[in-house]
C-alpha cells in the first residue's frame, strides 16, 4: 500500500483525477504554518493560498463537530467541473466523479491509519463557506469531499470523540 506511493502519485497526475484539486488547512503541524495550502500535483508542492489560523472557520464549515478541536490538519478535495465535463460527456458523470473521489479518500484513510493517524470524514459541510475559505469559484470548482486528521492517543479515550454520540 505505502510502497506504491510514487506510482500512485504518477497515476494521479496523468489520469482521470486531473480534474481534482487538493487543499490543506493546517492547524497544528510542526513543520507547516497554520495556513491554507493548495497541493500542486504537477510539481508535488504545497502552494500557499491564505495566511491565518482557520480552525474556527473549518469548525463552522463542519457544523461545529467536536472532533475538529483536536485536528492537526484537514483536506478538502474539489472538482474542476469544466475539466470533468470535458473528459466524461455522459449523464452519469457526477456519479463517476463521486466514486473516484471516494477511491482517493479511501487510500488516504488507509495510509493514515497505518501511521495511527485518525480521520474524520463528513458530507455535512457548508459548501459556500468552504468555497469562500479556499477562494473557489463555485461555478467552475466546488468541494466534493472533506477529511480532517489527528494523531490517535492510545492512552486517551477522548482522542476519538464525536459530539453527537449519547453520553
Amino acid at each position: 500500500m505505502i510502497s506504491n506511493y510514487n506510482e500512485d502519485i504518477n497515476n494521479l497526475k496523468k489520469s482521470e483525477y486531473s480534474a481534482l484539486e487538493f487543499y490543506l488547512v493546517i492547524f497544528n503541524v510542526e513543520w507547516l504554518e497554520k495556513w491554507v495550502y493548495h497541493f500542486n500535483l504537477k510539481n508535488l508542492s504545497l502552494d500557499l493560498i491564505k495566511k491565518w489560523d482557520f480552525r474556527e472557520n473549518v469548525k463552522d464549515i463542519q457544523m461545529w463537530q467536536a472532533v475538529l478541536d483536536d485536528a492537526k490538519y484537514s483536506i478538502y478535495i474539489s472538482a474542476d467541473y469544466s475539466k470533468w465535463m470535458w473528459r466524461y460527456r455522459y449523464s452519469h458523470k457526477l456519479r463517476l466523479l463521486l466514486i473516484q473521489v471516494w477511491k482517493i479518500a479511501q487510500q488516504i484513510v488507509n495510509i493514515s491509519l497505518a501511521f495511527d493517524i485518525w480521520t474524520f470524514m463528513s458530507p455535512a459541510i457548508k459548501d459556500s463557506k468552504a468555497e469562500e475559505l479556499l477562494w473557489l469559484d463555485w461555478y467552475k470548482e466546488w468541494v466534493v469531499y472533506f477529511m480532517c486528521f489527528w494523531k490517535y492517543q492510545k492512552d486517551n479515550s477522548e482522542s476519538y470523540r464525536f459530539n453527537n454520540l449519547p453520553v
